[in-house]
């Protein structure tokens, strides 16, 4: 157990054992001002912060490295989809990735994929579908279940004296009477 052998204003002089695996091999004796106590202390203190705010920086630009690593690849893939989503023409990220972010990328795309073959299809199917409705002779009307008309033919517009973009969006009631209409 360390010994005090002097403690005065301005000295200290202590000794301490020193023991090797629980083995007393002497003493070390230590006789030291306060002043150079004090300044010792502060140059530990110093030290110990300058340590302790650079373990600080170190840690800072490692998480945010990490944390870089893992959301550079989502916020690529949030970008694609809000593009997608608005209908603006989206440009593949290219994420080359074996861990979860590189499998959401390829569903995402085979999906976006997917919408863009339906929406060609989509298309096509509607160009076939309104070449046919254009060139029927009968009176061709397509009207909600609320009775809003919602497409005509040029037929049904010679017979109403109104073009499709004067009709689509009335009833019956706008053009004949309500009598006739019920």
């Amino acid at each position: 157990k360390p010994q005090i052998l002097l403690d005065e204003t301005n000295l200290i002089d202590f000794a301490s054992p020193i023991e090797v695996w629980d083995l007393f091999i002497g003493w070390v004796r230590v006789e030291l001002t306060r002043a150079t106590a004090n300044t010792n202390l502060r140059k530990i203190a110093i030290a110990g912060f300058a340590i302790a705010i650079f373990f600080v920086l170190i840690i800072t630009i490692i998480s945010t490295g990490l944390a870089h690593r893992l959301t550079n690849g989502l916020d690529r893939l949030v970008k694609v989809a809000n593009d997608a989503e608005h209908g603006r023409e989206f440009k593949r990220e290219d994420i080359k990735r074996n861990d979860e972010i590189g499998l959401l990328a390829a569903h995402l795309y085979r999906m976006l994929d997917a919408i863009e073959e339906g929406k060609k299809a989509q298309f096509e199917n509607t160009a076939k579908l309104r070449a046919i409705f254009e060139t029927l002779h009968d009176l061709v009307w397509l009207k909600d279940s609320k009775g809003i008309y919602l497409a005509c033919n040029p037929m049904f517009e010679r017979f109403f004296g109104a073009r499709e973009s004067e009709i689509v969006g009335k009833t019956d009631y706008d053009f004949i009477s309500r009598e006739l209409a019920d």
